[in-house]
């Protein structure tokens, strides 16, 4: 065995303020999932966490009496076991309780998958596979289990981990904190490589997270990294403190890359609390084993797994987004629900009141086990069970425009692009020529009525998008901060005006979700005061396209946006009985956001550059706007439009190609 610099054998001593620095870390994470003012970077938990976790494990491993490597190994299994698996299928079986009753189809079907990967240690990997960033998630996506995530991660390395110290043990006796350092450092640089290239894969990764326990397992095997002067060590333990809170208020995730460089602080920090505690300690050890904050830090992995889905379910049902304190009251009732799960659930079992035996362990937690991942299967291979729900509802309930047929044709590669070998609807070979729909979500939304209207003309419809990339060369979304994504967002148009060129489109459809606030130069200084940059950007790309008297170029205009999610919101008022009024907007409210884009649009249009179709003629017929029509919602989200409010202004879409050819009551094509 690899034993610790200058510490003495046999089980290692507990240490209070290692709990308090537990608290102090779940805190954080439940306040930033709440989105309390204060506590932006309070994700820098989970980091703490994994350097915390690195550490005591190291020291059970290293101080472990097994007089073999095997022994140590099923010893060290078995208690993982006790202390992950009660809570944790505890919180799984709750959260799948509570989505059957309440969520919509789809949202069950993709909880099913989350619901799947948990008792296998996979949900970072299931949730990497969705192609979703961490931080674009919000606390209000339902029966949530994402951040399952981080137990995964320290899980699949704990998988690895003992058998990678056994053989430091044997072949490296006096090079085990070097080897280990060296293995952090590499995953250090994978992981700051990766944040520049592959940030999801980056935030979810073991590999790119390893390092953070690695610094905690390097810590435990070495002497403690203290100074000789009293003063010295009460500073730096003081600074860390303070280093660490700072992080947990300023590392705003919308204007830091994270993971990367920026995690170096948080676990630099956490690092030297626990060593600075070590033998006599510093006044802030002391004050983390300050006793309430010690009993925060024993349940910590109860209030950890099950604040997320509450928080969740509660924001779900209330439709509006919760006020400060209706979350913080949420985070009290995550107290009290933890707290019964750590004195009924995790303590009898970690202590053998309950399953005594590691037999009767084995067969508990593999039955409930598989339990769970069976019922997560079941969920994510269903059709989510839409007989929950009565008729009326069932039509209230909108698909993601993402959902269905079209999501191989979401992620086509430059190359395909570039050749215009991208997918296609309406009708295949037909003779009215072919037509190009470009832009980004919003353009999605439509295609649902763009596809029936291209194959009543017999148009060869070809479909491209980018998810928050205008179809404008030349001018970017302020709103996408990240230089990489902007980057991304310009190659792909450029590869667009490529594919055009070879396509060689009698008809090019623009759609995106404009905003006056948003429109920036991609390059140089704002366009002068008569020129926007939303209208320079339209002329170049324009001039790009080939626009002109063999080629049509037709603008969307945008769709309204609504207070609130529209098929949810309509469902949850129904379902509870209350009013939909909450959803009302004026067609002056509609207009605001894009007065001036619309305006700058209208004034191209007259000078014959384009032409300019406009959804809200329709959606917003007088001085109200729409979101509902015949009982079904016509919104998916606040401003997408579901398949069924697209058709809905197929009208005034087909207008991109000329006079209405049929009309089918408000389907006209």
């Amino acid at each position: 065995m690899i034993r610790p610099a200058q510490e003495s054998l046999g089980k290692p001593p507990y240490r209070a303020d290692i709990d308090g620095l537990r608290a102090l870390a779940v805190i954080a994470v439940l306040l930033f999932h709440a989105e309390i003012p204060g506590f932006k970077g309070g994700y820098v938990g989970v980091d703490v966490f994994f350097v915390i976790s690195g550490y005591l494990i190291t020291q059970l491993l290293i101080s472990s009496p097994a007089r073999s490597g095997g022994e140590m190994l099923g010893t060290f299994y078995v208690r993982r076991a006790r202390r992950i698996l009660p809570a944790l299928l505890l919180t799984c079986a709750l959260t799948a309780c509570a989505a059957f009753v309440l969520l919509v189809p789809a949202e069950l079907v993709f909880l099913g998958k989350q619901l799947a990967a948990a008792p296998m240690f996979l949900s970072n990997l299931a949730v990497w596979s969705d192609h979703v960033g961490y931080f674009d998630q919000g606390t209000a996506y339902p029966g949530e289990l994402r951040h399952l995530w981080s137990v995964a991660v320290e899980e699949q390395f704990y998988l690895l981990y003992p058998l990678l110290l056994l053989i430091i043990t044997h072949y490296l006796p006096r090079r085990g904190a070097v080897t280990l350092a060296l293995l952090a450092v590499l995953s250090l640089l994978m992981c700051v490589w990766a944040s520049y290239y592959h940030a999801s894969a980056n935030y979810f990764a073991l590999p790119t997270r390893a390092w953070e326990l690695l610094m905690g397992a390097v810590l435990a095997l070495t002497a403690a990294v203290r100074f000789r002067a009293r003063l010295a060590n009460e500073l730096l333990a003081a600074v860390s403190l303070l280093l660490l809170i700072l992080t947990i208020y300023a590392y705003d995730p919308d204007r830091i890359s994270y993971p990367g460089t920026y995690t170096l602080l948080p676990c630099l920090a956490t690092a030297a609390l626990i060593s600075t505690g070590r033998r006599e300690g510093t006044f802030v050890n002391r004050l983390l084993a300050w006793r309430p904050l010690v009993f925060v830090g024993l349940i910590s992995y109860s209030l950890y797994l099950l604040h997320r889905p509450l928080l969740a379910f509660v924001s779900y049902y209330s439709i509006r987004p919760l006020a400060a304190p209706v979350r913080l009251c949420v985070l009290l009732a995550t107290v009290v629900l933890a707290l019964l799960s750590w004195r009924f659930i995790e303590q009898p079992v970690r202590t053998r009141k309950l399953l005594k035996s590691t037999r009767s362990l084995v067969i508990a937690a593999t039955t409930a086990s598989a339990l769970v991942l069976a019922a997560g299967l079941l969920l994510w291979r269903s059709s989510g069970f839409p007989g929950r729900f009565t008729p009326s509802e069932r039509n209230l309930i909108a698909l993601a425009p993402n959902e269905g047929p079209i999501k191989p044709c979401l992620s086509p590669t430059p190359e395909q692009v570039r050749t215009a070998s991208v997918c296609e609807f309406g009708d295949r070979g037909g003779s009215g020529g072919r037509a190009l729909l470009w832009g980004d979500s919003h353009a999605l939304a439509l295609l649902p009525a763009y596809d029936e209207i291209a194959a009543a003309r017999h148009i060869q419809l070809y479909f491209v998008m980018q998810p928050g990339c205008w179809p404008l060369l030349g001018t970017v979304n302020s709103a996408r901060e990240d230089p990489q994504e902007r980057a991304e967002c310009a190659a792909f148009n450029s590869n667009v005006v490529q594919g055009i060129s070879r396509l060689d489109p009698a008809t090019i459809i623009l759609a995106g979700r404009w905003n006056d606030a948003q429109f920036m130069p991609a390059a140089g200084p704002r366009s002068p005061a008569n020129i926007s940059a939303f209208s320079s950007g339209m002329q170049q790309t324009l001039a790009a396209i080939g626009a002109g008297s063999r080629r049509t170029v037709c603008l969307l205009l945008d769709v309204p946006s609504l207070k609130y999610p529209g098929s949810h919101t309509l469902l949850m008022a129904q379902r509870r009985n209350l009013s939909d009024e909450l959803l009302r907007l004026t067609r002056a409210q509609a207009i605001a956001p894009v007065r001036n884009m619309e305006q700058n649009a209208r004034a191209l249009a007259q000078a014959g550059e384009l032409r300019v179709v406009d959804p809200k003629d329709l959606l917003c017929p007088g001085e109200e706007c729409l979101y509902k029509d015949q009982g079904h919602s016509l919104y998916f989200d606040d401003d997408h439009l579901s398949s069924y409010g697209a058709r809905y202004v197929a009208s005034a879409l087909s207008s991109c190609f000329g006079a209405p050819l049929l009309t089918q009551g408000n389907h006209a094509f």
